[in-house]
């Protein structure tokens, strides 16, 4: 199966976008590549939940987002009413990292988190797919790589100084992260 670098990068790492905060995962290995998005928008509180600190909202596109056991230390919360519009922010971002050795140990983890401050709360998820680097082809400009399910997947990488620093038993790594964070007017 032939494909370009990204669209069989994404394909294989079952991409669910993220975000490009990665330097600790990637400190120890060489990053190939990095791309984020960034969004803002305005939703409208739909119930509050003071004695949980749950809050509900309303996206624009009539998609809801639930936040749950919102830390004490979000004082907004205590401020807002159904019907106030908040400012919601997201950021979507994906590093692909080359790692030397470690091949065999295939694996998908996924881990989340909170990111709160004085006037908002956010919810950080944060996925990282390890892919076995089978064969490295210099002369025709392709790796060979076994994704997570046991896969072969042909990657075509015209860059071929960037394909010369992989060998065999080597691993790219897809990490991703998505973020997003509300906050009061």
């Amino acid at each position: 199966m032939r494909k370009n670098l990204l669209g069989s990068l994404l394909l294989a790492a079952g991409l669910m976008l993220g975000q490009v905060a990665h330097a600790q995962e990637a400190a120890t290995d060489e990053v190939i590549m990095s791309a984020a998005e960034f969004q803002k928008e305005q939703a409208a509180v739909v119930s509050i939940d003071l004695a949980t600190r749950s809050v509900v909202l309303a996206m624009q596109n009539g998609r809801l987002l639930e936040f749950n056991q919102i830390d004490a230390g979000v004082t907004a919360l205590n401020q807002l009413k159904v019907g106030d519009l908040v400012n919601v922010a997201g950021s979507q971002a994906i590093v692909l990292a080359l790692q030397k050795g470690g091949a065999g140990v295939r694996s998908v983890v996924e881990t989340s988190g909170r990111d709160v401050t004085a006037n908002g709360v956010g919810t950080v998820i944060t996925r990282t797919v390890r892919n076995d680097i089978v064969r490295v082809d210099l002369k025709k400009g392709e790796a060979l790589v076994r994704n997570v399910p046991g896969e072969f997947i042909t990657i075509s990488v015209p860059n071929k100084e960037l394909l010369a620093r992989a060998a065999d038993g080597d691993q790219l790594l897809v990490i991703t992260r998505v973020k997003a964070v509300v906050w009061g007017q």
